[in-house]
Parts: C-alpha cells; sequence; structure tokens
C-alpha cells in the first residue's frame, strides 16, 4: 500500500467486509446498544488518524487498525466461545498470517487494561475506542443506559467518585460521566491526548456548570445538610430501590 490510507479507501478496496459488517450490524439489530455501526464507523476513523499521525509512512499499520476497529464491537453480539473463530474467517484472507494474528489479538483484548504487552494495533484501537466515547454523546448514552438512576447527586458535584459508587455501579448518570473523564489519563499516544483534551474538559465542565446551576437557585450546602433534606438524600442516593 503505498497511498494515504483513509477509512474511505478501506471501504473502497475492501467493499465486500465492509458490506459485512455493515450487514452485520443490521442483522443483529445493533442500533440503540452503544456499539452499533455507526460507533464502528467512529473508532475506526480515530484509529486511522492516530495510526496515520503517530506512524505516517506505516500504510498497512493503518489500515490494521481500520479492520480491528470494524470488527471490535462484535463481541457484544457473538458468542464467546465462537468469537475467536468467527474473527479469524471475517478478517480478509489477503492479510498476512502474522498481521492477522495482531489484528485478532487487538480485537480480543481492546476491552482490557493498558498493558506494555499490547502490540500497536491494539494500542491504537484502544485509544480511538475512547475518543469514540468521550463526545457530547457520551452525557446522552450514559442517561439512556441508565434510566433507574438519578440524574445527579447533588452533595456530590466535585471531579471525585460519589462515596459508594463504582465505575460498572455508578450511583447516578453524573457520577457515571466522571467514569469517563477518568480515561484521560489511560490515552497512550500523543494524537489520541491532543484530539481527547477539548472532549475530557467538556465533560469536566459539566460538573462546575452543574454546581454553578445548584448554588445560584439556592441549593447550598447548608439547605441539603438541613435534617429532612439529608434524610431524602439519605435514602434516594442510596443506590438501592
Amino acid at each position: 500500500m503505498k497511498k494515504k490510507i483513509t477509512p474511505e479507501y478501506m471501504q473502497q478496496i475492501y467493499p465486500v467486509f465492509f458490506s459485512t459488517m455493515c450487514e452485520f450490524h443490521l442483522k443483529n439489530e445493533t442500533w440503540g446498544t452503544g456499539h452499533d455501526l455507526v460507533h464502528d464507523l467512529q473508532v475506526s476513523g480515530y484509529a486511522v488518524r492516530i495510526a496515520q499521525e503517530e506512524f505516517p509512512t506505516e500504510f498497512e499499520l493503518a489500515a490494521h487498525v481500520w479492520f480491528a476497529a470494524m470488527l471490535h464491537s462484535t463481541d457484544r453480539f457473538v458468542a464467546k466461545e465462537g468469537h475467536a473463530q468467527w474473527l479469524s474467517e471475517a478478517i480478509p484472507g489477503d492479510i498476512l498470517r502474522d498481521d492477522h494474528e495482531e489484528i485478532l489479538d487487538a480485537v480480543l483484548e481492546h476491552g482490557k487494561p493498558n498493558n506494555e504487552k499490547d502490540s500497536r494495533v491494539c494500542v491504537i484501537l484502544k485509544d480511538a475506542d475512547k475518543l469514540a466515547n468521550i463526545n457530547p454523546m457520551v452525557l446522552l448514552r450514559s442517561a439512556q443506559f441508565r434510566p433507574g438512576l438519578p440524574t445527579h447527586d447533588p452533595r456530590h458535584l466535585e471531579m471525585t467518585r460519589a462515596p459508594g459508587s463504582t465505575y460498572r455501579k455508578p450511583r447516578s448518570v453524573l457520577d457515571d460521566i466522571f467514569g469517563c473523564t477518568e480515561w484521560e489519563s489511560w490515552l497512550s499516544t500523543n494524537t489520541a491526548k491532543k484530539l481527547g483534551a477539548p472532549y475530557f474538559a467538556y465533560l469536566k465542565k459539566t460538573f462546575s456548570l452543574t454546581k454553578k446551576a445548584h448554588l445560584e437557585s439556592g441549593i447550598t450546602p447548608e439547605v441539603l445538610h438541613s435534617d429532612s433534606v439529608a434524610a431524602y438524600l439519605a435514602v434516594a442516593y442510596s443506590g438501592k430501590k
């Protein structure tokens, strides 16, 4: 490959693979899941851009991260015991064996914490996936997938995790969003850090503006700590129904 790699170029030279992935999403009705075709297109675009900017002369690497990104959501819809075989068959046959294994491994490992043994394809895929999940749409997505939670706990509007809350089990939608801000220190490539900076700043601004809205409307710490209000908040934000 001797020309600049773009997602559009990859779609043109691998039309069967691309159409197969589009049909995969259609067949599995992935819309509304957070791991739909649009998500994969965004991750693949970020992945290619990171690869091109970090390694501008390594065109094959950009192509490989595109394949990995287009495949990375399939673990949500393909049975775990057969996923590796499914991926192996989905990766185009003209990919060299070592490259094939690197793409396969990146898809299987991308959901795990950063590891010094991660391949370049895996590192880029992890960064691209995080970038696709920190834009303003995360505010809507967090609310979409946490419908049973209160929007926020007015007692905890600083950039810290609320007591008793975890990444997997947040106590509020805003606390779920806080989990995304933690990813800033997890980005590995300079390109991802540069692209992600304004989005992380935007998410952090959500916290300060929410606090500002409470204070200017009269919801002060004194009000929140009054006996009657405190009793309500203790139940409402206990994490229990």
